[in-house]
């Protein structure tokens, strides 16, 4: 609709399909030549970026603000494509166009992914997903679950008694540090402690009581609180995101696209205030506009960083994404990223050994696979992203659903540091959620139970 005039465009699916695929065929040639280098193709990628938009307000219109579409190509835009703008508005320099195209590559390539995986009849027209879902899929075993959930809170309550609260110390990021060094199983704790919520939440929408469902979003408050306390941004904005993802698709309540604009603002703001006290202890103004600039503008720094000084001829051909898993075993604490600084910066012996680099998802396809990596692994990250949605679509179970929004919310952040950075994380949360799996669908039976015979025969 524009101006108040409905307006359609009716394309055979095929004639669609046809062009869709011709497009991803063309921009695939070309991240395999060397034009992405030599040609400035940047309001080419305009047009990609305007034309998307219609399809991110079309879908958050239809199904919601959990669709792959719309989660995945928000992170992108906001945290690289405007973030390039920023960096443009803030340096007072231009962002060099090589590093536009190799974004804009990125962008078309997991759009395009996301959508060849839903059910494609015209971008901009889509079917309406079932108004309404209904579960009546009950947890089998809530006492166990919930006794689950008190051996997680006591572990967490243990690991701010060994290592301290991070949020109320002198030096935030060195306690968030001291938290996890020497104590990961009471950390594997407090992951669990992310995902139960969830697990409580579809077990009240299934069970329908007004009860069970003020006692879920009491235990999310609780959780919400727990991980500001550690200090983690990004873990309190994951876990509240897959929380409201999954209320809101049982629930299919209006999510206008304001009330979005306006989450979004206050986002912005939360990780400004968090990140201005934590890392100077301060949350004036100047502090805050600061940490919104680097929040905003960082990433596409540190992907020309990686563009600019790692050579092709050094790539990693995937195992750079498998870096971080070294930190599940016992004594190593620092991941891939945290190396990435010696292949980046020049004195980066003189830095904090904590200090790392956060290449963003395409610089860490760039490292792998070099520039046809970034199409490839955005396209085939978009397919499974899509894939995934519309199974759990056809089949909303517990396992599908709370997979599915820790999946897409993980991936969502992970546009800024990358998918190696959040591999570890993965393994964990998934650990847990087979857990609670089992906890929901087969029945631990601790004692036999003795039949009633004498009911029986009075019957």
């Amino acid at each position: 609709m524009i101006g108040g005039v409905k307006f359609r465009i009716d394309i055979p699916p095929v004639i669609g399909w046809a062009l869709l695929a011709f497009l991803t065929l063309l921009v695939a040639a070309i991240s395999h030549s060397g034009i992405l280098w030599t040609v400035n193709l940047r309001y080419l990628w305009f047009a990609v970026y305007g034309v998307s938009l219609l399809v991110i307000i079309d879908r958050f219109k239809k199904g919601g603000f959990y669709e792959p579409v719309v989660v995945m190509s928000s992170a992108y835009l906001l945290i690289l494509v405007i973030g390039s703008i920023l960096f443009e508005l803030i340096k007072e320099k231009e962002y060099r166009f090589y590093l536009s195209n190799f974004i804009g590559v990125g962008y078309f390539a997991l759009f395009v992914g996301l959508i060849f995986a839903q059910d494609f009849r015209y971008t901009i027209h889509l079917e309406r997903i079932k108004k309404n879902i209904y579960v009546t899929h009950f947890m089998k075993n809530r006492g166990l679950a919930y006794f689950t959930i008190s051996v997680c809170i006591l572990a967490t309550f243990a690991l701010f008694i060994k290592g301290g609260v991070p949020m109320l110390a002198a030096d935030v990021q060195q306690a968030r540090l001291d938290l996890v060094s020497g104590n990961g199983i009471l950390n594997i704790f407090l992951y669990g402690l992310t995902v139960f919520p969830l697990a409580v939440l579809y077990d009240a929408i299934a069970r329908g009581t007004r009860r069970g469902m003020i006692g879920s979003h009491l235990l999310a408050g609780f959780v919400t609180f727990v991980i500001l306390m550690t200090g983690g941004r990004s873990r309190t904005f994951a876990f509240l995101a897959e929380y409201l993802a999954m209320y809101f698709f049982f629930h299919r309540r209006r999510f206008s696209f304001k009330l979005m604009v306006a989450c979004t603002v206050l986002l912005a703001l939360f990780l400004a205030v968090v990140g201005a006290y934590r890392r100077g202890g301060s949350m004036d103004v100047p502090a805050m506009t600061k940490e919104l600039g680097i929040v905003l503008a960082t990433r596409p720094v540190m992907f020309s960083l990686v563009i600019d000084n790692f050579s092709e001829s050094r790539m990693f051909y995937g195992s750079r994404y498998f870096g971080d898993l070294l930190k599940l075993l016992p004594g190593h604490q620092t991941g891939a990223n945290v190396d990435l600084k010696y292949e980046v910066w020049p004195n980066a012996d003189k830095m904090p050994d904590s200090a790392g680099v956060s290449p963003s998802v395409i610089g860490e396809a760039y490292m792998n696979f070099g520039v046809p990596g970034i199409f490839w692994f955005m396209f085939f990250e978009g397919l499974f992203l899509g894939l995934t949605y519309r199974m759990m679509i056809n089949k909303p179970t517990f396992l599908r659903c709370a997979f599915y929004v820790m999946l897409i919310i993980d991936l969502g952040t992970a546009v800024s540091a990358g998918v190696g950075a959040r591999l570890a994380k993965f393994m964990i949360l998934w650990f847990w959620l087979a857990v609670i799996h089992f906890l929901y669908e087969w029945r631990v039976k601790l004692w036999e139970e003795t039949p009633n015979y004498g009911s029986s025969l009075a019957r």
